[in-house]
């Protein structure tokens, strides 16, 4: 996870393993990486396109998205990798779990508003403030305490 329009803090790494779970160091290719069904269209990967393999290890530094949200998930693949036993081509993939691109501002908006009240008494409905992001997008979820100042003349 980390901020949208900046690459992420930690580039995640890969690993590339033989049949038999052990390390695959002879591992030398180029993998590519895409967002596997963005959680809403437009969204686009920072970095490049694709990184190279080296002793079995591929890190995807510079990597990030370029909009806030939550459940992005990577789709890393490599293609024509020669198979270990009988030289066949192979295809082969790995996805990331889910993460979460935060975004680097974000606002307070009122979702809904009380209607009416006496004096005294609780607020009808109660009111609902939203974090959101200044394309609209939810930026935090939760419930969290808040400080209210009412401003405000007599009826």
């Amino acid at each position: 996870a980390g901020l949208a329009l900046e690459p992420f803090p930690t580039p995640p790494e890969l690993h590339a393993f033989d049949a038999f779970g052990n390390a695959a160091l002879g591992f030398e290719a180029n993998v590519s990486v895409e967002l596997l069904h963005p959680p809403f269209a437009g969204v686009s990967l920072l970095g490049p396109a694709s990184y190279p393999a080296s002793e079995g290890r591929v890190s995807l530094a510079g990597i990030g998205v370029d909009a806030p949200g939550y459940g992005y998930r990577l789709l890393v693949h490599a293609e024509d990798i020669p198979g270990d036993v009988d030289g066949e081509l192979r295809h082969l993939t790995a996805t990331s779990d889910p993460f979460t691109a935060h975004a680097a501002s974000c606002c307070i908006r009122m979702a809904s508003f009380p209607v009416t009240s006496l004096g005294g008494g609780e607020l009808s409905p109660q009111p609902r403030l939203d974090v959101v992001d200044f394309g609209e997008a939810l930026a935090l979820t939760g419930n969290f305490a808040v400080t209210v100042l009412v401003e405000g003349g007599t009826a």
